[in-house]
């Protein structure tokens, strides 16, 4: 069997401010719809990506949770996959039971409970053979053509009882690149190189 990679990915929500959300996770099947529709777009922006699974976090989290050293949201992902077979589904939502998400890294937490902008983490695991062509695609394609489907803003928006100004997806890459930006915007331009290598060395030190 040829060995998995896994890709990292992100949609990101921009919440109109009022109202706010009626929920920022959803039951185990409550997602199944919405990892659907993304599945559907992923398959219209990515050629290739019906060779992988995918696999969705249904809690709403803010970008300070998204980016935890070892890039936690992710890792929590991709330790679920490991237990499920890979004929279990080539889309696979995973939600809350009675309110509790099975990680806590991918469960939102109370203290941003505010915030306008919430990332719902996407692991895309990969057959090595397809895995750098669709890495690259990722790369090349989310940052300039990643609109969310309207179908997929939608279902999004009555699955957790919220009103959306702008959904798309973005590589991990990509948001690093954005809060590198909003780092600089706001002063600290110089604090960004000691955060970023926070988060990846974890990420670095498990591969040796």
């Amino acid at each position: 069997m040829s060995a998995i990679v896994t890709l990292h990915a992100v949609l990101a929500c921009e919440l109109s401010p009022q109202p706010a959300p009626e929920r920022l996770l959803l039951e185990r099947a409550g997602g199944d719809a919405l990892a659907g529709a993304i599945a559907e777009d992923l398959q219209r922006l990515l050629p290739g990506i019906e060779h992988a699974r995918l696999l969705l976090g249904t809690g709403l989290l803010d970008a300070a949770e998204m980016l935890r050293p070892g890039f936690a949201a992710h890792a929590a992902l991709a330790e679920l996959g490991l237990r499920l077979p890979r004929g279990h589904g080539a889309v696979v939502a995973v939600g809350a039971h009675h309110g509790r998400m099975p990680a806590a890294a991918l469960a939102p937490a109370a203290e941003f409970s505010d915030a306008p902008m919430r990332y719902l983490p996407l692991l895309i695991e990969a057959e090595a053979e397809h895995a750098d062509a669709l890495g690259t695609r990722l790369e090349q394609v989310l940052a300039n053509a990643g609109e969310a489907s309207a179908h997929s803003a939608d279902v999004l928006m009555r699955s957790y009882g919220l009103r959306l100004q702008h959904a798309r997806y973005l590589s991990l890459t990509d948001l690093l690149a954005l809060t590198c930006v909003q780092y600089e915007h706001a002063g600290f331009a110089a604090h960004w190189p000691l955060i970023e290598a926070a988060l990846l060395t974890p990420r670095a030190a498990r591969r040796r």
